[in-house]
């Protein structure tokens, strides 16, 4: 259901199978040390040669958390509903 995904210092190898289900419409945003894993087997909408951890933590300084809490507020709920099915 993504519209947008951010692989943090992960390349679409096998461990994401190659990027295959990552819905096709979404925007991709790769950030990564390393230029050849940031276009590994699907070239990202954005691609950024940066360390994930600090870009993230950089990113976050800037935005508005309140404007994203009905948002957050659906995930939580659904985490909580798989940690009782699987619980």
């Amino acid at each position: 259901e993504a519209d947008l995904v951010i692989l943090a210092g992960v390349p679409c190898d096998l461990r994401l199978d190659y990027g295959r289900h990552i819905n096709h419409q979404a925007k991709i945003v790769s950030i990564n040390l390393s230029r050849d894993e940031l276009y590994l087997n699907r070239k990202p909408t954005q691609g950024i040669l940066a360390d994930p951890g600090t870009f993230l933590m950089d990113l976050c300084k800037g935005g508005k958390q309140n404007k994203w809490k009905s948002w957050h507020q659906i995930l939580k709920i659904r985490d909580q509903k798989i940690e009782l099915d699987h619980g």
